[in-house]
């Protein structure tokens, strides 16, 4: 191979144009197969947190007038300010573009998911364009693309629909683990995030040089500060781009052969960018650790050290197999998805084998300027942010966080197929290439368009979801929400309704079995039982979320509800005879209500016809303190 070759000016008498037509078929190519993939998430809803960022963001609904507010807060203040909390993440959250272009799409064209998932869509398109010209940029070359370069056939449509960097770009577009990053809006932050990582390498590398030409000491000044602008960008879309401090020096002395402090003057852009983006996250979120105390935001938080150390090396083997096997896919992989791992279970120490050899692959490619090493690098950066091995991300993993780093997945996958493509002995190795190379993209294309779908909407994600993770807690809670909300559109009485209602209350009851801290599955399961009649039920459920989160701003509407329940009770018993349960019925109504002074006039009232005047007189002179004008009458 050879990266001294100028991929993008070889043959100087072509010129620009020539250039042009050279990638121009695989440039559309690239484009039609990401929007051809995801044009049926157009018509999609809200899914996922969808709503967090964008439809119940005040900041974000403001349009531009909210965008100083988003540069310089929490990207979950307004959740932490509806619900009286303070922040709850380690680090917090500052990823104020994505918001950004969120409220630049609400002032242009009102809060329209459609929208939102074009603007998805189109970020996705240019990504796979970046990555082919990221690495078109390179100058690598494998030896099948030397060989027909060498032919005079370098130029021609199907060699550049045969090179490394259009197979690679090929193959990361198709791939399914993306679908949770285009077709969910909230992706928005992954997707401008990559676009920006690939767009500063490309600034930052510069032409390939010609063969024979001076060596440089690494870009110039103006070029410098344009990649410390766009690596900025990057950290506001993600923290992803603090590995552009190791990456862009790497790729610097891999693919330009420059020397170790050459190579190191390309972090200086990534530097910059660092001191002006730092104190801005430290003014909107601050650097402070938050000490989980729930599985859904620290699902290690039952192992012992040990199991916590063996779960998290075993979960990056799930990551390769994802990548490997991406099928089917799940929105949430918490708690009890998998379960915890022993040092003596072999699995981790297969997957300590295969990631130190990743490790070995790296350091040995980088030493020989290879672009394997460049890769195993790229994976191991963006591996190393979200493996909480060195950070808590409060997650165990997800589908998105791998985004970045199914890129160098790409890029070995391509070159291997490209290795076969470029045989031409033994006989079949390049047909049997041809035919892996198509199933694979047919395969992945497939599982994209099938999974696509899954993501309309909360209620179609979770209750398609759990039948894949059926042991997360997340996932059981919000399948029985979203089941509560698809019954309570239906008219009562309907048998479905019923159904739908007693379907959602056991996976509310699961989910709780499998984390018993969760409030939101302790309210919906009071609201599923409220409709089903059982009043005991219903009390229990929504006074277990009381206990956990006393101040929840739907507690005073439950609360209500409680109270016409109960009072509802009341008369029945009284009219019955029941004097006695109706009297209890009406204390647990005041206990929800004590400032009710109806409910204290109906209770003298009782207790009075029970015979009991001390508590009559009691019951009474507590409704005249409230002012209850029924007394007497």
């Amino acid at each position: 191979m050879s990266v001294e070759v100028d991929a993008e000016s070889q043959g100087g008498a072509v010129g620009i144009g020539g250039r042009f037509r050279a990638i121009a078929f695989p440039l559309v190519l690239l484009v039609a197969f990401a929007i051809g993939l995801y044009a049926n998430t157009l018509g999609h809803e809200w899914a996922f947190d969808d709503d967090l960022v964008y439809t119940e963001n005040p900041s974000v609904q403001a349009g531009l007038r909210g965008i100083p507010r988003l540069l310089g807060s929490d990207a979950y203040a307004h959740l932490y300010e509806s619900m009286g909390r303070e922040q709850e993440l380690s680090g917090g959250r500052y990823r104020p573009l994505s918001l950004v272009t969120f409220a630049c799409e609400v002032q242009f064209f009102g809060t329209d998911p459609r929208i939102a998932h074009a603007g998805n869509v189109l970020l996705y398109a240019l990504t796979c364009v970046l990555l082919f010209v990221v690495l078109r940029r390179t100058g690598w070359r494998s030896r099948g693309e030397e060989r027909r370069e060498r032919r005079g056939e370098g130029r021609s449509v199907g060699s550049q629909l045969l090179s490394w960097p259009f197979l690679a770009a090929l193959l990361f577009a198709v791939h399914p683990i993306h679908t949770e990053v285009v077709a969910n809006v909230k992706g928005r932050d992954e997707l401008l995030s990559l676009v920006f990582v690939l767009f500063a390498t490309w600034l930052s590398l510069g032409p390939p040089r010609r063969v024979g030409a001076r060596r440089t000491r690494g870009p110039g000044g103006i070029r410098l500060l344009a990649v410390a602008f766009v690596v900025f960008l990057a950290l506001l879309s993600k923290e992803y781009a603090v590995t552009l401090l190791v990456l862009l020096p790497l790729a610097h002395y891999v693919f330009r052969g420059e020397s170790v402090g050459g190579s190191l003057r390309a972090a200086l852009p990534v530097v910059v960018a660092l001191v002006v983006y730092l104190p801005l996250r430290l003014h909107a979120s601050g650097f402070g650790t938050v000490e989980a105390v729930d599985l859904l935001n620290d699902p290690y938080l039952l192992a012992t050290p040990a199991e916590e150390w063996a779960s998290k090396i075993v979960v990056l083997l799930e990551y390769l197999r994802l990548l490997v096997w991406p099928h089917p896919l799940a929105c949430d992989y918490g708690y009890r998805v998998f379960p915890y791992r022993t040092f003596a279970d072999p699995v981790v120490w297969l997957s300590f084998a295969l990631h130190a050899g990743i490790v070995l692959v790296s350091i040995g490619g980088i030493v020989r300027r290879h672009w394997i090493g460049f890769a195993a690098a790229f994976y191991l950066a963006h591996l190393s942010l979200i493996s909480n091995l060195f950070l808590e991300i409060g997650a165990t993993m997800g589908e998105r966080l791998v985004y970045h780093g199914s890129a160098a997945f790409a890029m070995v996958v391509a070159s291997v197929f490209g290795w076969g493509l470029a045989r031409t002995r033994p006989v079949g190795v390049r047909a049997a290439a041809f035919g892996l190379t198509g199933l694979v993209v047919l395969l992945h294309s497939h599982w994209t368009l099938a999974r696509n779908p899954d993501w309309h909407d909360d209620e179609t994600l979770f209750i398609h979801d759990v039948q894949v993770v059926p042991e997360s807690a997340r996932v059981r809670t919000n399948a029985g929400r979203s089941l509560l909300a698809r019954a309570f559109r239906l008219e009562e009485g309907r048998p479905e309704r019923r159904a739908l209602i007693e379907e959602a209350v056991d996976h509310l009851r699961y989910a709780l079995s499998i984390d018993p801290e969760i409030v939101a599955a302790y309210l919906s399961l009071g609201a599923g039982l409220d409709q089903l009649g059982d009043l005991e039920g219903t009390e229990a459920a929504w006074n277990e979320a009381r206990k956990r989160f006393p101040d929840h701003p739907i507690l005073d509407s439950y609360d209500t509800t409680l109270v016409a329940r109960l009072s509802a009770r009341a008369v029945e018993a009284a009219q019955s005879g029941e004097g006695d349960a109706a009297r209890g019925y009406l204390e647990r109504a005041i206990r929800y209500h004590p400032d009710d002074p109806t409910l204290w006039t109906y209770l003298a009232r009782l207790c009075a016809a029970l015979g009991d005047s001390t508590a009559a007189r009691n019951a009474e002179s507590r409704a005249r303190e409230l002012g209850d004008g029924a007394i007497g009458r």
